[in-house]
């Protein structure tokens, strides 16, 4: 019979399980995990599985008597009182990250004044404090006590729920210029995980989490020179389509086919990130470093699916242009694809007029970011397979086969290229 622990290794090793395997590399999230699993289906969010281990936190018979106890106290049932903890809980994690002097260190005049007095049996602080959702610091603060929920996270959990619309964190009426008195809580980093854990909320409307990343994702300062806060609201929402199952917003690229917006996304992470063939100047455009470091790294935290699968048909057309496109021509049986043939056509002809070196050198690149992504990437390892044997750039050869021996250390073409 298999134990549960076993079902749950099993469950996170699933594809499509990428970001969850991420999350619990967190002790704490891996201990939340581990008590809220019992076999029939793993959190999609990181929303969820707090949700799923604070209902199970109620339960257990020391916070059940708690909730209980208190609930006859104050002629309520458990139904309202949680109820009424929650919202005081999140509004005062909401307060505290906006409040200078507070953010993760609450002060008890704070404290009090959301949950009432500490000494109050009747109070949702007392309640608060002996579920162990908030505890003391031993750090006091002119004489008077400071307390911390019980992990950072859990406030960042309970702050997000107190939000109901994201024109807390982006402004609705913003259009190019910010607006006057009003806060951009995309730029402020204490707001990161909460706005990530508030997309992950499954009572949110699907729409409004739509419209939040499509927002983001065309942020205008209407600077002419350049638009720094586009980029940083750009790679935020590359996170934070991670939170979500499925956006239905369609970008169009190229005119030629729809592309949700999670592939509008990840296409353009890649574009930033490695460069990309511009057919108008008949040439690669690359970026600054300081965009190309960060759309690196945001390749790492989004879609990796989606990341895996593009530059998967990257690397597969730069090593096999040639075959595959003969075999796609072959295949022409629509205008669709007929015109799609047509587009490709200059970035194909453009790959083959490369230099040996050059060419190599492409292919390495992107291969190396894929096997970051995806060690075990067949597409990747048969890549470094070729440069190692037949790369002309004795470099590119070397480098290829260190990554190699990095990503599949028993792989037979990389030893013997390293011994040599």
């Amino acid at each position: 019979m298999v134990s549960l622990a076993e079902s749950l290794i099993t469950a996170l090793q699933q594809p499509g399980q990428e970001r969850l395997r991420d999350l619990v590399r967190n002790p704490l999230c891996l201990t939340l995990l581990c008590h809220v699993w019992d076999g029939s289906g793993l959190p999609d969010t990181q929303a969820e599985l707090y949700g799923r281990y604070l209902k199970k936190h109620y339960l257990w018979n020391r916070n059940l008597k708690e909730l209980e106890n208190h609930a006859k106290r104050c002629g309520k049932d458990i139904t309202q009182v949680k109820a009424e903890l929650q919202k005081a809980l999140g509004e005062l994690a909401r307060v505290a990250l906006e409040t200078p002097g507070e953010g993760f260190r609450l002060s008890q005049g704070l404290l009090e004044k959301h949950l009432g007095e500490e000494i109050n049996r009747k109070s949702l602080c007392h309640l608060a404090l002996q579920l162990g959702l908030l505890n003391r610091t031993n750090i006091y603060r002119q004489g008077n006590n400071t307390f911390a929920f019980y992990h950072a996270t859990f406030q960042e959990y309970f702050a997000a729920l107190a939000i109901p619309d994201w024109d807390y964190f982006l402004p609705r009426e913003h259009q190019d210029r910010p607006i006057p008195g009003r806060a951009y809580r995309i730029f402020e980093p204490q707001w990161k995980q909460v706005i990530l854990v508030w997309l992950g909320r499954g009572d949110i409307a699907r729409e409004e989490k739509e419209e939040f990343i499509h927002r983001l994702v065309n942020f205008n300062t209407g600077c002419d020179n350049g638009n720094f806060y586009y980029y940083r609201a750009y790679f935020l929402a590359a996170e934070a389509i991670t939170q979500y199952a499925d956006f239905a917003v369609i970008g169009k690229i190229a005119n030629l086919q729809d592309y949700s917006l999670v592939d509008t996304i990840i296409l353009q992470l890649i574009q930033w990130a490695l460069g990309h063939f511009d057919p108008d100047r008949q040439q690669w455009i690359t970026y600054l470093d300081s965009i190309e470091e960060v759309a690196n790294a945001a390749l790492k935290t989004t879609r990796r699916t989606k990341v895996v699968e593009y530059l998967s048909q990257n690397i597969s057309m730069m090593l096999y242009s040639d075959e595959w496109m003969a075999e796609l021509e072959n295949e022409v049986n629509s205008e669709e694809l007929e015109l799609f043939l047509k587009q490709i056509m200059p970035y194909v002809e453009y790959l083959n007029g490369l230099s040996s070196k050059d060419k190599e050198g492409l292919i390495l690149r992107f291969t190396q970011v894929l096997s970051e992504i995806d060690p075990s990437n067949e597409i990747a390892i048969a890549a470094l397979v070729e440069l190692t044997r037949n790369a002309q750039d004795e470099y590119i050869r070397m480098r290829a086969a260190e990554r190699l021996g990095e990503i599949d250390k028993d792989n037979p073409v990389a030893i013997a290229a390293l011994v040599e």
